[in-house]
């Protein structure tokens, strides 16, 4: 495998342990989105949608160039003379140039399509922990609010108690 595909493939791989790593049930969204949040993170956030850019446009390249090979190689095992001596291996080595482009072809599809699914994955994860966050933001405001509610409302009790205990003096 020549450099590049072993970096896609690499890639592949870590796309994977990533995709792998979010969907762990026992990591909260809370706590990704405080590792989302963390100043490391945060300056690599400003990039991000530079860096997706980047990515998918590489490996929107190489999938058309796999395309690209696998249309050469499609159709030459059959154009080559089996009855020629000069070359006794010639369709073998066409095969297997085909099953490269076709191996190639796969790996790009699969980590295009991965790269996607995780873009979509961290996007969600994020807002269910702002959510999260705001839901419980929300409900110590409620929690509080009810609790002045009540004391008002006993002072206001209490003071219509002590001006009707007035006026019947």
């Amino acid at each position: 495998m020549s450099i590049q595909w072993v970096l896609v493939s690499g890639f592949l791989y870590s796309e994977i342990a990533l995709a792998l790593l979010l969907s762990i049930p026992w990591i909260s969204c809370k706590r990704w989105h405080r590792i989302f949040s963390s100043s490391i993170i945060g300056l690599i956030a400003s990039y991000v949608n530079w860096i997706f850019v980047c990515f998918l446009s590489g490996l929107v390249v190489l999938f058309a160039d796999s395309l690209r090979e696998m249309y050469v190689y499609a159709g030459q095992d059959k154009k080559v003379d089996l009855t020629s001596s000069a070359s006794p291996s010639a369709q073998e080595h066409i095969l297997m140039k085909l099953f490269r482009a076709q191996r190639n072809f796969y790996i790009t599809g699969i980590s295009l399509f991965l790269l996607i699914v995780l873009r979509t994955m961290l996007i969600r994860v994020s807002r269910v922990a702002r959510l999260e966050a705001n839901y419980e933001a929300m409900q110590k405001q409620a929690v509080s609010a009810g609790n002045m509610n009540k004391t008002l409302l006993d002072e206001n009790c209490a003071l219509k108690k002590m001006t009707e205990g007035k006026k019947i003096c």
